[in-house]
């Protein structure tokens, strides 16, 4: 087969995957020369499709906040909790 210099020929091989599921997956790539010497590339990525949660600290329905709770611009700081089924995202 005649390319040109720095052409490349991709061949692939095996299944197209639809969605992936949550959890960790590995990349494989090879790629063999025409000279038949080969190599090869392997990478490892996490897929997580399950949304943080978020668990705000708010006042009782009805209750009075102190002063500076809420700035002249109409702001108020709210402080809560987040998390995630993998912490290392957060």
């Amino acid at each position: 087969m005649n390319r040109p210099s720095g052409a490349l020929l991709v061949t692939a091989t095996g299944s197209t995957p639809t969605a992936l599921a949550d959890g960790v997956h590995t990349l494989r790539i090879t790629a063999i020369d025409n000279a038949n010497n080969p190599a090869e590339l392997i990478s490892q990525f996490t897929v997580d499709t399950t949304p943080p949660g978020v668990t705000p600290e708010m006042p009782e329905t009805g209750s009075t906040v102190g002063e500076g709770a809420v700035s002249p611009s109409g702001t108020a700081l709210v402080t809560g909790t987040l998390s995630d089924s993998d912490p290392s995202l957060l």
